[in-house]
Formats: C-alpha cells, sequence, structure tokens
C-alpha cells in the first residue's frame, strides 16, 4: 500500500500538486470566511458607579448601551432602583437603537418612592433591555443587581 501510495504521488507533477493546495487553501479560506453578523459581539449594558439623587428624591441612572448590525428598535425594560429593602421600577419604553458598535449613553429617570425616599448610598440597579434587529428577532441584554451608589 505504502508503494501505491508513492507510486502515484509521482505521477501527479509538481506543479499540478501546487496548484491542488493552492486551491485547497483558498478554498478553506472561503469556507472559513465569518459572516458579519457572526462576529457581532452580543448587545450589552453598563451603569455608571455613581447616580444623582435630585432635590425632590427622584434619582437619573446613566451608563451605556453597545450593539452592532445597524439600526434597531429597543425595548428598555424591566428596570428598577433598589435601596435596602425597597426599590421603585421604570416604565418598560421603546426607543430607537444606533446599533454601529459603539457605545451610546442613556439615562433611566426614577421618580421619588411612594413608600420610601431614597437615601445618598449605596443602591443597586436591574435593567433588562431587548435589541431587536431588521428582522424582529430579540437579542436580550442585562444588568441584575449592579452596586451604584447615590449622590446629591
Amino acid at each position: 500500500m505504502v508503494d501505491h501510495a508513492r507510486s502515484v504521488g509521482r505521477r501527479i507533477g509538481k506543479h499540478r500538486i501546487a496548484g491542488l493546495a493552492v486551491a485547497a487553501t483558498a478554498g478553506f479560506g472561503i469556507a472559513m470566511a465569518p459572516t458579519a453578523g457572526a462576529m457581532a459581539p452580543p448587545p450589552s449594558l453598563t451603569v455608571d458607579s455613581v447616580a444623582h439623587l435630585n432635590t425632590d428624591r427622584s434619582v437619573d441612572v446613566a451608563g451605556t448601551y453597545t450593539c452592532s448590525g445597524g439600526p434597531s428598535s429597543i425595548i428598555r425594560g424591566d428596570s428598577g432602583l433598589y435601596q435596602d429593602d425597597a426599590g421603585v421600577s421604570s416604565p418598560s419604553v421603546t426607543v430607537p437603537g444606533n446599533c454601529d458598535g459603539a457605545a451610546h449613553p442613556y439615562t433611566i429617570h426614577f421618580p421619588p418612592g411612594s413608600y420610601f425616599v431614597f437615601q445618598p448610598g449605596p443602591a443597586t440597579f436591574t435593567s433588562v433591555w431587548l435589541f431587536y434587529d431588521a428582522n424582529g428577532d430579540p437579542t436580550e441584554a442585562e444588568l441584575v443587581n449592579a452596586p451604584i451608589t447615590l449622590q446629591n
């Protein structure tokens, strides 16, 4: 069997082997070339470590969102700001998104609590966003119990 393989190799000219190697390499490169969609990282959220406590005891929480893939419709929902065992939720809203791979700022306003008052000090922030692509397919990004500090 070994002798047969050697004799077949001798019958294929050196230029033919080189041509096959180039063709195989080129074909491999095309087959392995990733698409832009496959390379796009999932959407992400950040939150600033310090949030502004307003004089009326409402709070403005700021951060950034990052997504890729072009224009997007974003549902920003299920956001909450918690201090001790109490918290305030922010209503869900749909906003246009700029999904160009760059970080874009956002601010979520939390009204004063009905049964408690936000105070300067530690708090936690939770937010879940859905990013819809051109086909209407959602991808989720979330922050859960992210520690922040409320300051006047």
